[in-house]
C-alpha cells in the first residue's frame, strides 16, 4: 500500500537563536538542490550513519546524542525505517504550502558531502540524510489547513487537511489508490 509522506526540506524560518539553523536564502537553495538532484534530505547529521538501524536504535542514538528523549527520533524512524519505494513524498514549506510532489525512487542513504554540496555554501547546516525521489509536480500550492508540523509525517486520511490536498493537488498527479 502506497503511504504519502509531508517532509520539510528545511527550517523555513528562524526559530532559535543558532546561526546555522536559518539563513535568508537557505530554503531556496537548498530546495533547488533537491529538485535539480531528484532528493530530498533532512537532517541530524551528529547521529551519522544510520544505515540498518532499527527503530529502537534511531531513538537511543539520539538520545545518547541529544542527552534527550526529544521528538527529532520518530522523524528519523520514519525516514529511516517507515518510508519505501513508490511512497509519495509532499515537500512543505511551512506548515500551509505544498512545493512538490513525489514518488520515492530508493533507499535512504547517509552521504555528509552531498549535505554540503546542498547548502550551495551558505552557512546553514548540511542534512546528510537522503531519499531518492522522481519529482512530479513542482508548483507551489497554498492550503487553507495545515499540515504536520514534524520533519517527517506521515500523511493518513484523518488528517484535516488530507481532502484539501487530495482534491486540490494529489488527485492532478495520481490516480486515487
Amino acid at each position: 500500500m502506497v503511504r504519502y509522506w509531508v517532509i520539510a526540506p528545511s527550517r523555513n524560518s528562524r526559530s532559535t537563536t543558532d546561526e546555522r539553523d536559518w539563513h535568508p536564502l537557505g530554503y531556496e537553495t537548498v530546495w533547488g538542490y533537491d529538485q535539480e538532484n531528484s532528493v530530498i534530505a533532512i537532517g541530524w547529521g551528529e547521529l551519522g550513519d544510520l544505515t540498518g538501524f532499527s527503530r529502537e536504535a534511531i531513538k537511543r542514538q539520539h538520545a545518547a546524542t541529544y542527552n534527550d528523549e526529544g521528538r527529532g527520533y520518530l522523524s528519523l524512524q520514519r525516514f529511516w525505517c517507515d518510508i519505501s519505494p513508490g511512497d509519495r513524498i509532499i515537500a512543505r514549506r511551512g506548515t500551509r504550502k505544498v512545493v512538490g510532489i513525489g514518488t520515492v525512487i530508493g533507499k535512504p542513504v547517509y552521504d555528509p558531502d552531498q549535505g554540503d554540496l546542498r547548502t550551495g555554501g551558505l552557512p546553514i547546516w548540511p542534512y546528510p540524510n537522503f531519499l531518492p525521489v522522481k519529482w512530479g509536480r513542482l508548483e507551489e500550492f497554498n492550503l487553507r489547513s495545515s499540515l504536520p508540523r514534524d520533519t517527517v509525517a506521515e500523511l493518513k486520511q484523518s488528517f484535516p487537511c488530507w481532502p484539501e490536498i487530495v482534491e486540490a493537488i494529489l488527485s492532478q498527479v495520481w490516480p486515487r489508490e
